[in-house]
């Protein structure tokens, strides 16, 4: 991990996991903005909550609102249905998606 404390951004490389009281991110390139409160992972990363996992290329995990911003080979698992998408919404709190580009839905 390389952190600037002047900046307050880190650089986290190598099996990162990232816990927030209802989310665990994980994914090999991690960078994180201290600032704004921002996560931001860039090689494939995977969001699992109680209910959902998400998987993408890229992300945002914007730890202040709870909201997750996924962009590139975007697939959502849930108990109902599975997701593929080009870029999609996700609030951790209500579980709720917002489809934001090209998107297929298949129920299970």
């Amino acid at each position: 991990m390389l952190y600037n404390g002047n900046t307050e951004f880190a650089k986290v490389r190598d099996n990162v996991i990232m816990k927030d009281p209802k989310i665990t991110l994980t994914t090999d390139f991690l960078d994180y903005d201290g600032l704004f409160d921002i996560g931001y992972y860039f090689n494939w990363g995977q969001l699992k909550d109680s209910q959902n996992t998400l998987d993408s290329k890229k992300g945002n995990y914007f730890t202040q609102t709870k909201i997750a911003l996924f962009k590139d080979s975007v697939k959502v698992n849930s108990p109902e249905y599975l997701i593929f998408s080009d870029t999609l919404k996700y609030n951790t709190e209500t579980k709720l998606v917002s489809i934001l580009g090209p998107t297929n839905i298949y129920g299970k």
